[in-house]
């Protein structure tokens, strides 16, 4: 009997001290609780009433169990090194690299993820090229917009394959310099039709080389290319990048113009396909036309 009464003084005591505790706490830290209870109450919109009053951990909401369209997908990097070997540039690498970048739920639902990539070259026989590209989604997918720069150091040694005479002694090196740069900004117009503009500026120099064994001689040209188009595609890819299924049909209209610094003034147009198809989890076949 003893032994009961003297725990249950001991449960009244400690009920007692905690509920003094509790009433002695002061203003500052109530407000502070309220604060923090009316941010969550107001992000997860499910009001809880007293139970914010003590907010330990058994009375806070999991928001990694909310579907909230404030949560943000981690940005993706990817990087790829690509070893060649061949007879015009001897062995080298490309290193490619792309970074994804964070999407909301809802962007995630209606948009491919924008992406910044970079590639880089170098051969053993001092080819260097580098580029820089970035292709963004905007608006629900409604807008894409993208652009590239880069440049090319490459040096390209050609082989006479006919055997005996003078041809056969002879070697031409060809040499490539220059900078690109391109744009595109599309707009859809209906469904999977996007259409938009294009813009395009190329300085290149272009220099060959021949060796025989009595002499050599050089032969250089300088070329540049600038100028505005128009595009229209259909897109039903189920990815932008690392397509599995759908297909893509481009045609670009070019004008080349010495109004806006082309050596010469000419038009071009180009009629694309390509196709994507997949044969297996990790198998897809494409094609272009």
């Amino acid at each position: 009997m003893r032994f009961y009464l003297f725990l249950t003084i001991v449960f009244l005591s400690s009920f007692a001290l905690a509920k003094d505790e509790e009433l002695t706490k002061s203003d500052k830290e109530v407000k502070k609780q309220e604060e923090v209870a009316w941010v969550i109450d107001a992000i997860v919109g499910e009001p809880e009433a007293d139970n914010y009053v003590n907010l330990g951990p058994e009375y806070l909401p999991d928001l990694r169990d909310k579907d909230l369209s404030f949560k943000y997908q981690k940005g993706d990097f990817v990087i790829v090194p690509i070893p060649i070997s061949n007879p015009t540039l001897d062995t080298g690498l490309v290193v490619g690299g792309a970074y994804f970048y964070s999407q909301t739920a809802e962007q995630a639902s209606s948009q491919p993820p924008s992406v910044t990539g970079a590639v880089a070259f170098k051969s053993s026989n001092d080819s260097t090229a580098f580029g820089v590209g970035h292709q963004s989604y905007l608006g629900g997918n409604k807008w894409r917009v993208g652009g590239v720069f880069g440049r090319a150091d490459l040096e390209l040694a050609l082989k006479n394959p006919t055997p005996g005479g003078l041809a056969a002694q002879s070697s031409i090196d060809w040499q490539v310099q220059g900078n690109f740069l391109a744009a595109k900004v599309t707009r859809q117009i209906s469904g999977k039709w996007y259409a938009g503009v294009l813009a395009r500026y190329l300085d290149m120099t272009q220099t060959f080389s021949i060796e025989t064994e009595s002499d050599d001689f050089s032969l250089s040209s300088d070329a540049k290319s600038a100028g505005l188009g128009f595009t229209v595609e259909y897109d039903s890819r189920d990815k932008p990048m690392n397509s599995y299924s759908g297909s893509i049909f481009e045609i670009d209209v070019f004008s080349n113009t010495s109004a806006l610094g082309s050596d010469n003034s000419y038009q071009s147009y180009t009629l694309k396909y390509r196709s994507y198809h997949r044969l297996a989890s990790s198998l897809v076949l494409a094609w272009e036309a």
